[in-house]
C-alpha cells in the first residue's frame, strides 16, 4: 500500500484484490489510485452494464448487424453508468498509456465512452471521510469517493535471493515477483518463455 494518510480507514479504502475476488459494491462514487493495467481493469469491471446482451453490446460499440449504413458501422452514444469513476496517476501524460498496445485504446475507449474520469499528474494528499483528496496542476481538488481502490503500490517479491544461496542460480523470479513496476503480462512471458528454452 502506498503511504498516505487515511489509507488505512477501512470503511473508505479498499485493495483490488479484494473488489475482483468480492465483487464488492463500492457505492455511486468511486476513486481509484493507480492507471495501470489493474486500475484500467477494475474501471472497466464496476462500470460493464448488467444483463447486457449481444444486441446491447454490439449497439454500443456501433456495430450495425443489418450492414445498413456504410461499413456497417453507425455513431455510436456514450454509454451510461450508475457509477461515478475517477481514475488517476502520479505520473504526468496520458492515463491509460501503460496498458497493452493492440487492447489498450480499447479498454481507454470504452472507459471515455462510459464518463470516466482519467486525471494524470495527480498528487495524493489525504483520504477522509468527504473522500480523496488531491493536487493537479497546483490546484487541490476533492473526489467524493464512497470508495478509494488501490490499484498501486505493488512491490517485486524476490524471497529467494538470501534465503537459499544453496540453490544458487537454479532459482529464478519472472514477471511482477521480479519487477512489479507498471506490471506487464508480455514481460512476464517472454521471461518465462526464455527461461524455459534455457533450462
Amino acid at each position: 500500500m502506498p503511504k498516505l494518510e487515511g489509507i488505512d480507514n477501512a470503511d473508505k479504502v479498499i485493495d483490488y484484490q479484494t473488489v475482483i475476488r468480492d465483487k464488492t459494491y463500492l457505492g455511486e462514487n468511486v476513486a481509484i489510485m493507480g492507471a495501470g493495467g489493474i486500475g484500467i481493469d477494475i474501471a472497466s469491471m464496476i462500470t460493464e452494464p448488467h444483463g447486457q446482451t449481444l444486441d446491447d453490446w454490439l449497439h454500443d460499440w456501433g456495430i450495425d448487424k443489418n450492414i445498413d449504413h456504410p461499413g456497417g458501422l453507425y455513431p455510436f452514444p456514450d454509454s451510461t453508468t450508475d457509477t461515478n469513476v475517477w481514475v488517476m496517476q502520479r505520473k504526468e501524460g496520458r492515463v491509460g498509456k501503460g496498458p497493452g498496445k493492440t487492447t489498450g485504446w480499447i479498454h481507454k475507449k470504452t472507459l471515455e465512452k462510459r464518463g470516466v474520469h482519467l486525471l494524470g499528474g495527480v498528487t495524493y494528499d489525504k483520504i477522509d471521510a468527504e473522500g480523496l483528496h488531491i493536487t493537479v496542476k497546483g490546484e487541490s481538488k476533492l473526489i467524493p469517493a464512497d470508495k478509494v481502490v488501490i490499484c498501486a503500490g505493488q512491490e517485486s517479491v524476490k524471497p529467494f535471493e538470501n534465503q537459499w544461496p544453496e540453490f544458487g542460480d537454479k532459482l529464478h523470479v519472472i514477471g511482477g515477483a521480479d519487477y512489479a513496476g507498471e506490471l506487464d503480462a508480455v514481460r512476464a512471458i517472454r521471461q518465462g518463455v526464455e527461461l524455459a528454452a534455457k533450462l
